[in-house]
């Protein structure tokens, strides 16, 4: 009982140690995301049209029916538009590497 009491201890503690260990750094706009799981359906794709921003996703759509929906975005700054790309990994549907590439 005693080893689990403290096992419990160090691994509440520990996170928080680390954390107060870090040196304070600058805001940095980037970095990597690890996902590790199953896609479910493809990214969606935003995209600048005219003097608006298109959304296009896979979904329910009004029939209750899968399949692609095109919103129209408003009042969103064209910097937070991102590009988006998907690549398949070794044949396999299931397995995909995805970039997000933001401006």
């Amino acid at each position: 009982m005693k080893k689990s009491l403290m096992a419990l201890v160090l691994l509440a503690v520990i996170p928080a140690t680390l954390q107060a260990a870090q040196k304070p750094s600058q805001h940095v706009a980037s970095g990597t995301i690890r996902f590790i799981g199953e896609i479910t359906a493809p990214a969606c794709s935003i995209k600048q049209l005219n003097e608006g921003i298109i959304s296009n996703c896979f979904g329910i759509n009004s029939a209750n029916k899968s399949g692609q929906i095109t919103t129209t975005l408003t009042n969103m700054p064209p910097e937070l538009v991102s590009n988006v790309t998907t690549e398949i990994v070794n044949n396999n549907e299931r397995f995909k590497n995805i970039t997000i590439s933001y401006k």
